[in-house]
């Protein structure tokens, strides 16, 4: 049953090309052929595809075709017709219309006839008047239309020529297709899409307080298009090319995802094996991370062009980056970078600025009066507006790149590029008024490269990051002026710095009234109580009574320029609450150099969830100001309008069983007389053999009863995932069904144990790796929260969910994520009356006989505890911050009795807080690099 190759039908468009390159061929070459035919449809002898020619042509010659082809809708024969033509200001596509004579189905669309591009494209339009719902729109079969105002997205779908009208014509079209059936159905739904398509006419009509209507095309491809019209406002139309993600390459077709899978599980092998292969690793050090070598000169540095390993954008492969930098007088220095795929072919070359966002934007005009102003130094961010009012030039933010040259070099570029879009097989197409702007405008651009015409140069940047050269340096240019200006609120928020802007004092103050009177936890400490069961005192949370809540009581700036390890060891280890006393055991710590804001709350009041709860309610309420901020008294116990209720724990709302309430009358006896029942061991367990707990981990004397302060010397560490990773990473975790808890928990694990492999760490030869999860803060305590929602939870100290993994199995990250995943569902279904059960046992057991287990532990193996790892976005929030970072607790399992949680904006991606016991983080030198290394691979 073989066929072969060619008897199949060729790709319409290449079937187009190829009778189109045939004839522009034989008119080349002056020969007049003569046309047999085999039947009466004057079929070309030439074309053994079945293409008849027409005879219809368009301006440019380019003749239509038709071919035979099968209907989808009736699987009877109907006709094909294309046209390989130009589009004016864009390329080559082919036009294609199918008519079946049978069934009358008509269908129409667009698809490119030149390759994909190297770099994608979005185009925004400013619909705001009725014409500009007839601008021409290219949608190529990858691209996704949005229209902002109506909240409306076109997902990609099959390419067609069509107008912005057209778009919208056939949305409400497919909307109302079915809207009969749905009546019947569901009206609810019928009156939803009804409304829908209401508005949308609406806005077609163009009825008041409607427009303007922002219309954007994104097309990976590159191969989408939106209609220019030459000399209209810079606001209205702009055109951006970025380069694509991997999700995107994958899209277009470029990669496969087979590809794309199997190049990240090459990394990961790579970075498996670095721990049993040196030469492996050192292989991968130089290829992932460094680009200098250990004989490198560092003081030559800046006097060498440096060359380092990334990948292409285009194509995902590697390639080399070359970058220089380089010092330009009497302004900053400046990298420039290019980049060369010998895969794809891809090249680029760009020029980036460094050094802190300016208060303030800056604009530079230059006057040219002189033909050598021509020959002055340029530098045009990626950011940066360029005018030339003589000319009726306007380059928008983000043409054209970054670029460091000369000014007749930047004026030529505009020339050439935007001569050989509009004067390339398209000036036929044009009316005659349009052409004749188009070759005035160029008349006028050769005159000033040519040094005969005078002309204002306006460079509008609002990073402050473009620079001219000023040729009498260091005294001022009497051509030149420089003035900075305020960022318009549009320019800010393009520009992610609305999302970065620190809520004032009163906000802040108004943001904590509200979350402090909701939340009872919040002005209330712990106290001691007899217990007769116990024969001994109770700790438990009481409310205070008589000391107020102050701004500054709670509320501290610090002055930190990021958040690193030496500042999250110093939140640790310099905030100790004392307990038995009317003062908060929390601080709201404010970080404005990195617009960051972080919970520091004492692990008794409260640990993940309630700091959720803490930041979504502290989020929701910033805005308005606080009444009196010279007076900033946050809560005072008589503005209390209700009695002061003892607080119930969620848990406590649990129901217990008989065998429960045995357990715990007898555990305490059994942690008291017989501590070395309640640790356990496990001679599997891997273990390092010369851990010992710090002197001052527990600050206090076991024969002082109430003495419960704990102090934590451990060593924290920050990992971070770039914002821009984070959803490639979500993604890869929703494709293979884990969370990314147990991704991250799985990425640990494999570092953890090629670092224990290596010959620095002093361990045992365990066998068996574990990792602690405390479930007993997941949906069932939501579920408690919910029966009283005012209050926070109160810190755990039972982990509810052990993990054993056998090393020999740590291997595959996605593998040991997705076994880690299924004992957390496993566990959820079955065991939660269980873990709320054991830890109501806190109700009996002392803090300080829990403490002393903890103490006499076997050691912290290899155990992490996984807590509270995630990336929460609330959607109502106004000042665009979000939960980023939660802390990820000790691997050792003593609780800190102290958590932390930071809100930042989405600038700063996501912080993992890593804490480890100094007496072993040298042992665990490369942890952290190569915990980093996977991240790298998104």
């Amino acid at each position: 049953m073989s066929q072969k190759q060619e008897e199949f039908f060729k790709p319409v468009g290449e079937a187009a090309e190829e009778l189109s390159n045939e004839k522009l061929d034989n008119n080349n070459n002056n020969a007049t052929t003569t046309t047999t035919t085999k039947d009466t449809n004057n079929v070309d002898t030439n074309n053994d595809i079945g293409l008849k020619k027409t005879g219809a042509e368009d301006a440019m010659g380019h003749p239509v075709q038709e071919i035979e082809s099968l209907c989808m809708n009736c699987h009877e024969n109907g006709t094909t017709r294309l046209l390989l033509t130009s589009i004016p200001y864009f390329r080559e596509v082919v036009i294609m219309s199918f008519e079946c004579p049978h069934c009358g189905f008509k269908n129409s669309e667009i698809q490119p006839a030149s390759t994909i591009q190297e770099l994608g494209s979005k185009y925004q339009l400013k619909v705001e008047q009725k014409e500009d719902f007839n601008r021409q729109v290219i949608k190529s079969e990858t691209a996704t239309c949005k229209f902002v105002e109506l909240d409306i997205e076109i997902p990609p779908k099959r390419g067609v020529l069509t107008t912005v009208e057209g778009l919208l014509t056939e949305m409400i079209d497919d909307l109302s297709a079915d809207q009969e059936e749905r009546l019947k159905v569901d009206k609810n739904l019928h009156d939803q899409i009804e409304a829908v398509i209401n508005k949308v006419k609406s806005y077609i009509q163009c009825e008041p307080n409607t427009l303007p209507l922002t219309f954007i095309l994104d097309d990976p491809a590159g191969n989408s298009w939106i209609e220019y019209k030459p000399g209209e406002p810079q606001h209205k139309w702009s055109h951006r090319e970025y380069a694509r993600s991997d999700e995107q390459n994958v899209l277009v077709g470029i990669l496969t995802r087979d590809q794309l899978e199997q190049r990240r599980q090459e990394k990961l092998k790579a970075l498996s094996n670095r721990g049993r292969n040196t030469s492996e690793a050192a292989k991968v050090e130089t290829t992932v991370h460094g680009f200098l070598s250990d004989s490198t000169d560092i003081e030559n540095f800046n006097n060498e062009v440096q060359t380092f390993t990334a990948s292409c954008p285009s194509c995902g492969s590697s390639c080399d980056t070359h970058m220089k930098p380089v010092d330009i007088p009497h302004f900053k220095e400046v990298i420039i970078m290019s980049t060369v795929c010998d895969h794809c072919g891809y090249k680029s070359n760009e020029v980036k600025t460094g050094g802190a966002i300016p208060e303030k934007g800056r604009r530079i005009t230059l006057y040219c009066d002189d033909p050598s102003d021509l020959s002055r130094d340029i530098l045009k961010s990626e950011t940066c507006l360029l005018k030339v009012p003589e000319l009726h030039l306007d380059i928008q933010e983000g043409t054209l790149g970054g670029r460091f040259t000369t000014l007749e070099g930047l004026l030529k570029q505009v020339y050439d590029e935007l001569e050989s879009r509009v004067f390339t097989q398209t000036s036929d197409s044009m009316d005659e008024a349009t052409k004749a702007n188009w070759l005035k405008f160029f008349d006028d651009l050769k005159e000033a490269l040519a040094g005969k015409r005078k002309f204002t140069v306006i460079m509008e940047d609002p990073l402050a990051g473009s620079y001219i050269q000023n040729v009498y340096a260091p005294d001022e240019d009497p051509n030149m002026k420089i003035e900075d200006y305020e960022r318009t609120p549009e320019q800010n928020e393009d520009l992610g710095l609305t999302q970065m802007k620190l809520p004032t004092q009163s906000q802040i103050g108004y943001a904590l009234q509200k979350t402090i009177q909701n939340f009872s936890q919040l002005y209330s400490n712990v106290q001691a109580k007899e217990d007769k069961d116990c024969n001994d005192k109770s700790l438990y949370m009481t409310s205070f009574k008589f000391e107020p809540i102050r701004f500054e009581d709670v509320v501290e700036y610090k002055d930190w320029n990021e958040l690193n390890t030496n500042n999250i060891n110093s939140i640790f280890k310099e905030y100790n609450f004392p307990y038995f006393k009317e003062c908060p055991l929390w601080k709201l710590l404010i970080v404005p150099k990195i617009t960051t804001l972080i919970l520091a709350v004492d692990h008794v009041l409260s640990d993940g969830i309630g700091t959720i709860k803490f930041w979504q309610y502290f989020i929701e309420n910033l805005g308005p100001q606080m009444d009196n901020i010279n007076n900033p008294v946050l809560y005072h116990p008589d503005s209390l309008t209700e009695p002061i209720k003892e607080y119930v724990h969620p848990y406590d709302l649990w129901p217990i069983s008989k065998l429960w309430n045995l357990k715990r009358l007898i555990i305490p006896y059994l942690i008291k007389y017989f501590p070395n029942l309640a640790t356990g061991s496990n001679s599997q367990l891997l273990q390092f053999n010369q851990y010992q707990f710090p002197d001052n981990l527990l600050n206090m004397k076991l024969s002082k009863p109430f003495n419960y302060q704990i102090k934590n010397s451990n060593i924290h560490h920050i990992l971070n995932i770039p914002y821009s990773k984070l959803k490639s990473i979500l993604d890869d975790c929703k494709k293979n069904q884990v969370s990314l808890t147990s991704y991250i928990a799985a990425v640990f694990a494999i570092v953890l144990n090629s670092n224990i492999n290596n010959e620095n760490a002093n361990t045992n030869n365990g066998s068996i790796f574990k990792i602690d999860i405390p479930m007993n803060t997941r949906s069932v305590c939501q579920n408690m929260l919910n029966i009283d929602p005012s209050v926070l939870e109160i810190g755990n100290f039972v982990a509810g969910l052990e993990i054993k993994i056998n090393r020999a199995e740590l291997t595959n990250v996605w593998c040991v994520a997705q076994f880690i995943q299924s004992n957390i569902l496993t566990f959820t279904k079955t065991n939660i009356d269980d873990t709320i059960q054991q830890v109501k046992l806190l109700d009996v057991i002392q803090i300080k006989d829990f403490l002393l287990q903890k103490l006499h532990n076997q050691g912290p193996g290899g155990t992490f505890e996984i807590t509270n790892l995630g990336l929460q976005d609330f959607a109502h929030h106004n000042n665009g911050f979000i939960v980023e970072d939660l802390i990820f607790d000790e691997p050792q399992g003593i609780s800190d009795i102290f958590t932390g949680s930071i809100a930042t904006t989405k600038k700063g991606g996501m912080n993992i807080c890593i804490s480890i016991p100094e007496t072993i983080d040298y042992q665990l030198s490369n942890f952290y690099e190569e915990v980093n290394n996977y991240f790298d691979m998104f």
